[in-house]
């Protein structure tokens, strides 16, 4: 090693520093957003009560975020929406969960492969 390498080197070390610290605080950061995963081989359709939203298919095996009447995504802490939901079988139309509480940004749905229905 030489001279004129070691203060290049010591830079570079120090930039990725920087870089890795931006990155991984900057996610700190972002506000949470609802979400439901289907962990079923089938489609799950979740519809939101007390607003006017069209009811949302999830495909098998997928999660996404989850939209209000606006048609954006709820986001953010303490934003929610509707004053429930209901999530059903797409092809059945069979029930598998209710709630009574609003969805809000920090909420995660999960539809388990037997169908069952966490929040």
């Amino acid at each position: 090693m030489t001279h004129s390498t070691v203060p290049r080197r010591v830079r570079v070390l120090a930039l990725l520093a920087v870089v890795s610290s931006t990155t991984v605080t900057g996610c700190d950061n972002m506000p949470p957003e609802a979400e439901l995963i289907n962990s079923r081989d089938t489609p799950v359709t979740l519809t939101l009560t007390g607003v006017d939203a069209e009811p949302k298919e999830f495909p098998a095996h997928e999660g996404r975020g989850v939209y209000g009447a606006d048609g954006k995504s709820i986001e953010g802490r303490g934003v929610c929406a509707g004053d429930g939901f209901i999530v059903t079988d797409t092809a059945t139309g069979t029930v598998l969960g209710t709630s009574d509480e609003p969805v809000c940004g920090e909420t995660l749905i999960r539809v388990k492969e037997d169908g069952t229905v966490t929040w």
